[in-house]
């Protein structure tokens, strides 16, 4: 077969997987989660289009420092140029397409190719080309051979960027789901850093299972999770039952962001900013607003995605092994697709700036503990099921069948005092997020806007 007709093959195939959608995204078809094919148009589709994050403004704080990332397969380098300015520029040089640099960071003006030595600064210019005058003549022009940018934006120090001219400013593609963004990482008056080099390892399972568990399924929790839970991780109940039970409310947005915060029972419970130092927590109440102080308030997690494959989590372990307090952390979590069944996940540890080196190590303990590739706790059962979702999909039966993801489908969502933005319902057991998510992806996969 010619090029072409394998293109148009495969669009015929993802075209009829992409039918299989019920029109209430009750249904979703098993074949998104492993098709190659289906895996090459969301490469194009969804990681071209969309504002995708890239890293954290604390990696680059310096005028020359840079970090290698990936935007879909498409390897880039976020730097910061000798002016200040945040840039995202394809890791490839403009003239063979040689990987340009492969630190994973450093501090440089130049990149140097190691092919032909063909120069750039941090800027993307073309500054030096060996011999080009004699070998292409005078007609040479430096300033015609720049490397490709992406357009970038910043959010509370998260660093996005998109390849899309067209797409909406980043302020737009966040909606509401900034709000949360601002609740966790705008009250903080030093601001937040990263805590040592992200973390990366590869997981069997496609991109998307993770980034959709993370947008808001409390359903899974009292099942996979049934070992920390039972070792007291949330709370105990009462001798007689009669300590009530976590719960949760779900939140998602047109974009498709999706957060779910989970609430401990009223005396097992504490108060907003849960985890915190004493120091810290007076720190980031005295800057929040009375609205994020009231959907913070007894919550122990704050957990969700955005669009498509950024997760992040906010939640206070109970038990981090030794220590006599219970401490909180906050990672960013990029699921990077490396085929259609595995994935690399890339863990950010944010801490606040202004913590004591103390409390960011608890920090740190606590998060590698629980979640990341050397978690005793929570990472290792969801990872075993996000894999066997994909296996079980390799089959010739599984190609033409469906995944429900109909709860609460027929659960009416009354008007109540909720004081955060976006829609949301005090469902915990709920695969609204879910929909959102797959609402967002079957438009962007379709070519429409959000």
């Amino acid at each position: 077969m010619t090029t072409r007709e394998l293109r148009d093959a495969a669009g015929l195939i993802v075209a009829d997987i992409l039918d299989l959608f019920s029109p209430d995204f009750g249904r979703v078809p098993q074949a998104v989660m492993n098709h190659p094919a289906v895996l090459d148009a969301e490469l194009e589709r969804i990681f071209t289009t969309a504002w995708l994050f890239v890293g954290h403004e604390s990696e680059i704080a310096e005028p020359g420092d840079y970090i290698t990332r990936r935007m879909g397969r498409d390897q880039v380098i976020v730097t910061r140029d000798e002016q200040g300015e945040v840039r995202v520029l394809r890791n490839a040089c403009s003239h063979r397409g040689t990987l340009l640099c492969k630190a994973t960071s450093g501090n440089t003006s130049h990149f140097m190719c190691p092919y032909h030595a063909w120069t750039f600064d941090n800027t993307g210019r073309l500054r030096g080309a060996p011999e080009a005058r004699k070998a292409y003549g005078p007609g040479f022009d430096r300033a015609d051979h720049p490397l490709k940018q992406a357009r970038v934006g910043v959010h509370q120090g998260l660093v996005f960027a998109t390849w899309d001219p067209e797409a909406p400013p980043l302020a737009e593609f966040l909606g509401d789901i900034a709000w949360y963004l601002d609740m966790l990482l705008g009250t903080a008056s030093g601001g937040w850093e990263v805590a040592g080099p992200p973390q990366r390892y590869l997981t069997s399972g496609n991109w998307k299972i993770s980034c959709e568990n993370f947008g808001g399924d409390g359903y899974h929790l009292p099942y996979t999770h049934r070992t920390p839970i039972e070792a007291g991780l949330f709370g105990e109940d009462d001798d007689d039952g009669s300590g009530g039970k976590p719960h949760g409310r779900v939140v998602w947005t047109p974009q498709g962001h999706t957060a779910r915060i989970g609430y401990m029972p009223p005396e097992v419970g504490g108060p907003p900013y849960w985890g915190m130092s004493d120091g810290l927590r007076a720190d980031f109440v005295a800057n929040a607003t009375p609205e994020m102080l009231q959907v913070l308030d007894n919550a122990d997690v704050v957990h969700g995605n955005l669009f498509p494959n950024l997760s992040f989590i906010f939640t206070a372990i109970t038990y981090t092994g030794d220590e006599p307090d219970n401490t909180s952390f906050l990672i960013f979590r990029m699921a990077m697709p490396v085929d259609a069944e595995t994935t690399e996940m890339v863990n950010i540890l944010l801490v606040p700036r202004d913590a004591t080196p103390e409390w960011k190590q608890r920090s740190v303990l606590a998060c590698v503990r629980t979640h990341g590739a050397a978690a005793v706790l929570f990472e290792g059962d969801d990872f075993d099921n996000f894999a066997s979702v994909s296996a079980t999909g390799r089959g010739v039966v599984a190609q033409g069948s469906t995944l429900d993801y109909s709860m609460g489908l027929g659960l009416p969502v009354e008007p109540d005092d909720w004081p955060g933005p976006g829609e949301s319902a005090p469902h915990d057991h709920s695969e609204r997020t879910h929909r959102a998510f797959y609402g967002a992806w079957l438009r962007a996969m379709k070519g429409e806007k959000p």
